[in-house]
C-alpha cells in the first residue's frame, strides 16, 4: 500500500508528456465544395440530375438563377394531371438551368429534393422569389 502510494506522489510530480511534434510541411489539396445552404444543396442536385439526363459534364450546366420562393400549394408550381394537393403556401426553391442550348426548370420544396419540371405544367411562385428563410 506504501508503495501505491508512493507511485501516486511520483507520477504527480513527473513532467508533463511532451507534446507531439507538429506535422511536416506538406501540400494539402483543395477540400471539395459542400452545400452550405439548403439553396446550395437543392442546386447541386439539380446540376447532377440535368447532366446524367442529358449524358454531359456537370460542368456544361449553367445555373442561370437559384432562388428562394413561395409555391402556391403542394404542387410546387408543377401540378401533376388528375392529383390533387394541399392549397396551403409552401417555401422552397426555382432554379433556373441551361445546358445544351435549351432551359430547365427544377422546383422543389424547403427541405425536398429538386424535380425538373417540364414547361406545360409550370406555374409561377406567389412571390416571385422574395421568400425568406
Amino acid at each position: 500500500m506504501v508503495a501505491a502510494a508512493l507511485l501516486c506522489v511520483l507520477a504527480a510530480c513527473a513532467p508533463p508528456p511532451a507534446a507531439d511534434p507538429e506535422p511536416a510541411d506538406h501540400e494539402t489539396s483543395p477540400m471539395p465544395r459542400t452545400s452550405d445552404t439548403p439553396l446550395d444543396r437543392a442546386t447541386d442536385i439539380a446540376v447532377a440530375d440535368l447532366a446524367e439526363r442529358l449524358g454531359i459534364d456537370p460542368g456544361a450546366v449553367d445555373v442561370q438563377s437559384a432562388r428562394a420562393v413561395t409555391w402556391p400549394d403542394g404542387s410546387l408550381g408543377c401540378p401533376q394531371p388528375d392529383r390533387f394537393y394541399t392549397q396551403a403556401l409552401v417555401e422552397g426553391f426555382a432554379l433556373v438551368l441551361r445546358a445544351a442550348g435549351e432551359q430547365y426548370h427544377y422546383h422543389a420544396g424547403r427541405d425536398g429534393d429538386p424535380f425538373w419540371c417540364p414547361d406545360e405544367r409550370r406555374r409561377a411562385p406567389v412571390d416571385d422569389g422574395r421568400a425568406s428563410f
